[in-house]
């Protein structure tokens, strides 16, 4: 019974020991998870910023453009009308030509934030997965090792009648085998 005691303490701190581990593990995969995501999001921050700068620089740009071509209408009454406007037709195809890259820069870069959130989302969603049916695998492992330390300890402590009869039979059996081969094989040949 003392045995047993001492069997089951060792198996409670085996068991509690477990259980630390388990929530040292847990803790320690949230903090990566965290550490993991606000990194994720510092870089897609700073990318975003950069981008946002590059769009307000060029719509400063294209402003600087149209301050110009309203500069240069109040110039066209002198004789240089013809040229004038023809500079101004020049500058505002640019003009054009600039803001429809900038849309598509803009619309680039919105399509790239969305897939760029997209696979952070999905490999995250992945290693989430992946370690929760790790957490699941080794909940599943320490249940079924604690089931068999204590189907083992039960049987050792109430051994099954049966069982033991069906032992002792075959040991009784054993000893009263044929020594030899040839006296094997007859006895094979007439049970078959």
């Amino acid at each position: 019974m003392a045995e047993t005691n001492a069997r089951k303490n060792i198996l409670n701190k085996d068991l509690l020991k477990a259980f630390e581990i388990l929530q040292e593990t847990k803790t320690d995969v949230e903090n990566e998870k965290f550490l993991h995501s606000q990194d994720i999001k510092d870089q897609a921050m700073r990318e975003l910023v950069t981008n946002i700068s590059k769009i307000k620089v060029t719509i400063e740009v294209i402003k600087e453009h149209r301050n110009q071509i309203k500069g240069l209408s109040a110039h066209l009454r002198d004789n240089v009308h013809q040229q004038a406007a023809e500079k101004m037709q020049t500058v505002h195809h640019e003009l054009l030509s600039n803001f429809a890259e900038v849309q598509v820069k803009k619309s680039e870069m919105e399509e790239k934030e969305i897939s760029v959130t997209q696979l952070i989302k999905e490999k995250t969603l992945e290693e989430l997965l992946e370690k929760h049916v790790k957490k699941e695998i080794a909940h599943a492992c320490s249940v079924e090792k604690y089931e068999r330390m204590r189907q083992v300890e039960f049987d050792r402590d109430n051994p099954d009648p049966v069982k033991l009869y069906a032992r002792r039979t075959m040991e009784r059996a054993l000893k009263q085998l044929p020594k030899s081969k040839g006296q094997l094989v007859q006895i094979i040949l007439l049970i078959k």
